[in-house]
């Protein structure tokens, strides 16, 4: 594990167990959520067969359901320093 890590791909959390960590990551530290945006890093639980087929006919539609940002461990370090998810200034 590195501080170029991801939380999603290396520490394996998705869905619903990503969104308890970050609100967990959040209270634990104190840190004002800013414009931390669950659905901008991480997808959301369950398999949708449409959207799968849209996102094979439409480049734009897979961008916006499903290419996320990656969280890393820096960005998480980075949030506790600055005590706000700005995602300008920790990505």
């Amino acid at each position: 594990m590195s501080l170029e890590s991801s939380v999603e791909w290396d520490l394996e959390l998705s869905g619903d167990e990503a969104q308890i960590f970050m609100e967990g990551f959040f209270d634990h530290f104190g840190i004002e959520r800013g414009d931390y945006e669950f659905d901008r890093y991480f997808g959301g639980e369950g398999f949708n067969l449409f959207a799968i087929f849209f996102a094979m006919l439409s480049p734009s539609y897979k961008k916006r359901h499903f290419e996320r940002e990656p969280i890393t461990i820096r960005m998480l370090q980075r949030a506790i320093e600055l005590g706000t998810w700005d995602s300008a200034r920790i990505g």
